[in-house]
């Protein structure tokens, strides 16, 4: 049996599947589809990242700063 996969729609934060482990949403812009997620621990209003490395988002490599609110986030990734 196939699992049912999340249709992805433009500029709408979704859980990835690992999402309880890693923190990860998926976010469709422009045709592409960016991975991003919210550093809560280091700074208490939190702090948006994409992960372009493919690596766990919890080792920070190939991160790089997004936005500080969503809206931060969805401005930044049309950029691209």
């Amino acid at each position: 049996m196939r699992s049912k996969e999340k249709k992805l729609i433009e500029g709408k934060f979704t859980r990835n599947k690992n999402f309880e482990m890693d923190g990860e949403y998926s976010v469709l812009v422009n045709g592409k589809v960016y991975v991003v997620f919210r550093d809560t621990l280091q700074y208490g209003d939190g702090i948006w990242y994409m992960n372009d490395s493919g690596n766990n988002s919890s080792d920070y490599a190939g991160t790089r700063f997004v936005g500080y609110t969503k809206a931060e986030v969805l401005e930044k990734l049309k950029s691209f």
